[in-house]
């Protein structure tokens, strides 16, 4: 089975995204499972933020090809700003905002799966 797919996904607000799995390339390593670089790329104007429900449909589109393909994924969080609550009491960077929001969403899934 092909392991690179691209998703295109249009949001309800009309904002187009393309979402990547691409076999990633460990300078000839062989860990045994096939690695695949997942991206979610914005390909129209900037926006503010995401509905919660354009972000879960980002964990289907991934949590499906994982059930079709038995693969490790990567992926790495922009450095882009994120508007946060000015009354946030934990201060975090982009990126570990990012990595702990999908973390929290796609294990939210799994549990969902589960029971």
């Amino acid at each position: 089975m092909e392991l690179d797919k691209e998703i295109p996904f249009i949001t309800e607000e009309g904002h187009q995204y393309l979402v990547s799995f691409v076999k990633f390339s460990a300078n000839g390593i062989d860990y045994g499972i096939p690695i695949i670089d997942v991206s979610i790329t914005l390909m129209n104007n900037k926006i503010e933020y995401n509905s919660i429900k354009t972000l879960n449909i980002f964990v289907d589109i991934i949590h499906n090809y994982l059930d079709q393909h038995n693969v490790v994924l990567y992926y790495y969080c922009d450095t882009a700003a994120i508007n946060m609550r000015i009354n946030r009491k934990e201060k975090l960077l982009p990126q570990e905002y990012r990595s702990k929001l999908f973390s929290s969403m796609f294990n939210k899934k799994r549990l969902t799966i589960i029971y």
